[in-house]
């Protein structure tokens, strides 16, 4: 008997802004941007617990989603743009002009909702089938134009769907994306822009969520506080990143290991980021270490140490906490570290909605770069 095919396709849509609604612009890449160009596209991927019947995603969520979503290109020309590569000296650039769109892929899945949005381990390889692939780039003489930005809606009977988002990282960091988010769900919720103009295989792999309460924080930070009372830094985001990197070290038999994660600079620098900066405003920080310093008894509290010291200096270095290509040369100072730990964005953006069909400054479609 013939097995049914994981995703089937329902529709595929190109979704703009409202007609004369945005008039041609570009933005220009900066120097944030530029160490992102080569970097591989950026997934996100949301779950929306809301049974459904098809006859009621198809009459409902598809039409709502399609709206709210031109509507919200509308404000965020960048997201139906198209990344443009000249032939130097000329700087790269995200560029929109009429009639430029989004590719939105509109789906059905027969995987098992609760299984995908559980906490216990799962199969990588079933998510791959919920993000969308962003388009082929188009080149000629003068230039390589590259999709930015894809969406796909999956459908699952009687339980829910998901919103899969595609994006290459030049167009923006993590808290980019949530500005961007927080419009769509503003104007999905409303079916108008109004209210927020008034106020982003390898089947070897499974997927895991753990939890870390408040309660299981503020005891790690006793810990680390009894253990290393000196220590200028000890936050929740800096324990839970030693408890993670010590227990992921006992799992590893390498020599050296590098935990790594971003600082958002839009608060650091001065001048002050203006406050509608559009892109990237990222910085790094990490810190290497054996990996038999990072197991054992003292393990956690050799991380905890590691990771403190290092924010530490970074946010009080008098450069700045923008990286420089002198701090760059500094990242394998003891040598190419086998395995490598990276955190990508931040849970103070708290992105948890519910879904109804139907809270940021008037956008005015513009946006700022350094």
């Amino acid at each position: 008997m013939a097995s049914h095919p994981i995703l089937t396709i329902i529709e595929k849509s190109q979704v703009s802004p409202p007609p004369a609604t945005v008039a041609a612009k570009s933005l220009p890449l900066n120097y944030l941007d530029f160490f992102w160009l080569r970097a591989p596209p950026v997934h996100n991927l949301f779950f929306y617990e809301l049974p459904l019947t098809k006859t009621e995603f198809l009459e409902t969520i598809v039409p709502s989603l399609k709206n709210s979503l031109s509507i919200t290109l509308q404000h965020f020309f960048p997201f139906v743009g198209n990344l443009f590569i000249y032939p130097n000296p000329k700087k790269p650039e995200i560029r929109y002009v009429e009639g430029d769109s989004v590719a939105v892929t509109f789906a059905e899945c027969n995987l098992d909702f609760d299984d995908l949005t559980g906490n216990h381990p799962r199969d990588c390889d079933k998510f791959y089938h919920l993000i969308p692939l962003l388009g082929q780039p188009e080149k000629t003489s003068d230039y390589t134009k590259f999709p930015i930005f894809a969406v796909q809606v999956t459908f699952f009977p009687n339980r829910g769907f998901s919103i899969g988002l595609t994006n290459l990282h030049t167009l923006g960091d993590a808290s980019t994306r949530f500005w961007f988010l927080k419009a769509w769900i503003s104007i999905a919720r409303s079916g108008t822009d109004e209210s927020f103009l008034s106020n982003g295989s390898f089947a070897d792999k499974v997927r895991a969520t753990f939890v870390l309460t408040r309660n299981v924080l503020n005891q790690l930070k006793k810990s680390v506080s009894t253990e290393l009372p000196t220590l200028a830094y000890v936050s929740s985001f800096t324990v839970a990143c030693a408890y993670v990197w010590s227990n992921i070290a006992t799992s590893h038999n390498d020599d050296l290991q590098m935990f790594a994660f971003s600082i958002d600079c839009r608060a650091r620098l001065n001048p002050p980021v203006p406050a509608t900066y559009f892109g990237n405003c990222l910085s790094g920080c990490w810190a290497s270490e054996k990996t038999t310093m990072l197991t054992g008894k003292e393990g956690f509290i050799n991380a905890a140490k590691l990771l403190g010291e290092s924010l530490h200096k970074t946010l009080t270095n008098k450069k700045g906490v923008m990286l420089d290509l002198e701090s760059l040369s500094d990242l394998f100072a003891d040598g190419v570290a086998s395995t490598m730990i990276g955190v990508a964005g931040t849970p103070k953006l708290k992105l948890r909605h519910r879904f109804r069909m139907g809270e940021a400054q008037k956008s005015r479609n513009s946006f700022a770069r350094l």
